[in-house]
C-alpha cells in the first residue's frame, strides 16, 4: 500500500538514540501536541540534513511517511524536519516557501531557538495553555 506523506508539528517531549546492532544511527522522538502525541523515526539515510534541527530544536515539524507497527499504532517516518519557531518567523517575513524548501540545517547565526514574539511561554514549553 502506498504509504502517505504527513507533516506533523508539536514539543518534543521525547528523544532517544538507542545502540544499534547495524551501527546505524536512528532517533526516535515524540511530539506532542494539544491533540496527543505523535511518534516518530528519523533513520541514518534521512538523518544528515535534519540532524541538528531533531537534535536541538524543542519545536519541530516533521515531514515524513506514515507507517504502522502492529500493536504500537503508527509513527512517522521522518525525511525532513523543520524548527517551527523558525518557520514562525520565516511566515512573519514572508519567507516561508523558502524555509520549508531549505534542505539541511541553516547556518549557525540564522538558527532560532527563542520563543516566537506572541506566543506565551505555556504554549512554547510543554505545558499547555
Amino acid at each position: 500500500p502506498v504509504q502517505k506523506v504527513v507533516r506533523v508539528a508539536g514539543v518534543k517531549v521525547a528523544l532517544q538514540s538507542p545502540q544499534q546492532r547495524s551501527g546505524q544511527r536512528v532517533l526516535f522522538l515524540s511530539l506532542d501536541d494539544r491533540t496527543g502525541t505523535t511518534q516518530a523515526t528519523f533513520f541514518e539515510r534521512s538523518l544528515g540534513d535534519n540532524a541538528w534541527t531533531v537534535l536541538h530544536a524543542w519545536l519541530l515539524v516533521v515531514e515524513g511517511r506514515v507507517s504502522r507497527r502492529g500493536d504500537m499504532g503508527a509513527t512517522v517516518s521522518g525525511t525532513r524536519a523543520w524548527d517551527l519557531s523558525r518557520l514562525w518567523r520565516a511566515w512573519q517575513e514572508g519567507w516561508l516557501p523558502d524555509a520549508l524548501a531549505e534542505r539541511g540545517t541553516p547556518a549557525p547565526h540564522q538558527r532560532t531557538t527563542t520563543r516566537p514574539a506572541g506566543l506565551r511561554a505555556a504554549e512554547f514549553g510543554r505545558g499547555s495553555a
